[in-house]
């Protein structure tokens, strides 16, 4: 009898520490998006936190390179939604992916 409830109560907790954990962080509502702009937000952003030596140097220093990994759900996927990025011990505020959410969200523009 105790294996049939034991495997329902592991789950269960289970469940409850990944949803407490890093993943669906949301703060989004806290930014305004309106002013977050490629050159003047993404970029330098980027170039603080992934662009380092051991990391991403080179590959998303320019827009291309960026861009093409936030059209493919990567950039979202790994810095936003399971906050995997960066790595290394760097580390990157909620409103900073937030901004990137806003970037990824409004298509990514070079502006």
């Amino acid at each position: 009898m105790h294996k049939r409830i034991l495997l329902p109560v592991l789950s269960l907790i289970t469940c409850t520490i990944i949803s407490c954990g890093k993943y669906g962080t949301n703060c989004s509502a806290n930014i305004d998006c309106s002013g977050i702009t490629y050159s003047g937000t993404i970029k330098p952003l980027v170039n603080e936190k992934c662009g380092l030596s051991g990391c991403h140097a080179g590959q998303y220093t320019t827009y291309n390179g960026l861009s093409a990994i936030a059209n493919s759900g990567s950039l979202y996927q790994n810095v936003v939604a399971t906050e995997n990025m960066p790595a290394g011990g760097v580390n990157m505020t909620c409103e900073q992916r937030a901004q990137i959410e806003c970037w990824i969200n409004a298509g990514a523009p070079n502006n």
